[in-house]
């Protein structure tokens, strides 16, 4: 579905999840600067991706030079290969899994073989069979550039701070803050594991310091991968019970 992007802050916006909660198109940010426009996250599927491209082209935003993937589940990663993007940026971790991905033959009937031998995959394969209705062509486009625990980027007068942060959704979650406007991506990293949690995706605990920190430097909005943007307190409160004092 195609949607307007909305501004969060000077320089930052959003394409917005999809109004219906049952359907897996998450939050995307775009950071569209003078010269190069920063994407966190690459959408569902290739048509989720076109459309995110359609609204940056509406506003005349400069080409796409970075994408960075929160974490590698398939709602935030099967839409890269329509970017022509020199840097993708992921925990390493998420490379590793995107590597096992591409080795795979993706197709419908594939998805539904998955299904037929693992029933705890029925609800993903569904939902990816709803979102992509073309394989033709499909690939996974990879990282190039991998993180253990921190990165700083400096482009264009913003800085990046992009943070490993595990969690028990998917042990390669990172956040990415944008030191400046005082904005964070989170991706999903506070929710549940997903129902169908295999041995790839083995959770680690979640960096309460990567937080603490962010609460520190005064960051005021959060996004998350599937809600509307929340505050510091939201995150706060969402926080206890995830986190040991010394996380």
């Amino acid at each position: 579905m195609y949607q307007d992007l909305v501004q969060l802050a000077d320089n930052i916006w959003l394409y917005p999840r999809d109004d219906n909660l049952e359907v897996e198109q998450p939050n995307i940010g775009a950071v569209i600067l003078d010269d190069a426009t920063i994407l966190i996250d690459a959408g569902n599927s290739p048509r989720h991706a076109r459309g995110i491209m359609s609204a940056l082209a509406d506003m005349n935003a400069p080409p796409v030079d970075y994408l960075i993937y929160t974490h590698h589940h398939w709602d935030h990663t099967f839409g890269g290969m329509v970017y022509s993007v020199p840097y993708i940026i992921a925990h390493k971790d998420c490379a590793t899994i995107l590597a096992e991905y591409e080795k795979k033959t993706w197709s419908a009937s594939h998805l539904r073989e998955e299904m037929y031998q693992n029933p705890s995959l029925k609800g993903r394969n569904n939902s990816i069979l709803s979102a992509v209705s073309d394989w033709r062509g499909f690939r996974i486009n990879m990282p190039t550039i991998t993180i253990t625990s921190h990165l700083s980027l400096y482009i264009g007068g913003m800085t990046l701070d992009i943070s490993h942060v595990g969690g028990r959704h998917a042990s390669d979650s990172i956040v990415v803050g944008i030191r400046e406007r005082k904005v964070a991506f989170i991706g999903d990293c506070l929710y549940a594991p997903p129902v169908h949690s295999t041995d790839e995706e083995q959770t680690v605990p979640i960096k309460g310091k990567v937080f603490n920190r962010l609460f520190d430097e005064g960051y005021e909005t959060f996004i998350e991968g599937h809600s509307k943007p929340l505050k510091s307190k939201d995150i706060q409160l969402a926080l206890k019970g995830l986190i040991k004092s010394d996380d």
